[in-house]
């Protein structure tokens, strides 16, 4: 049985996301080129989904 996800967690975790992609999207604005910035997202994509599929023990849940 999974214990039970206190208010606190939740709020710090979409505060450390928010932050996280808020990072990124000041990198972003850096890069001119569309398709320069779309290739970085798909890297930014591709390399979780990389880790889960080579690393068994790792699931998308976990990620999240």
């Amino acid at each position: 049985m999974n214990p039970p996800v206190c208010l606190e967690l939740l709020v710090a975790t979409i505060l450390a996301w928010a932050g996280l992609w808020g990072c990124v999207e000041e990198l972003m604005r850096k890069i001119d080129c569309v398709y320069k910035r779309v290739a970085l997202y798909v890297f930014l994509s591709v390399v979780p989904l990389a880790v889960v599929t080579l690393l068994n023990h790792v699931s998308v849940c976990a990620l999240l």
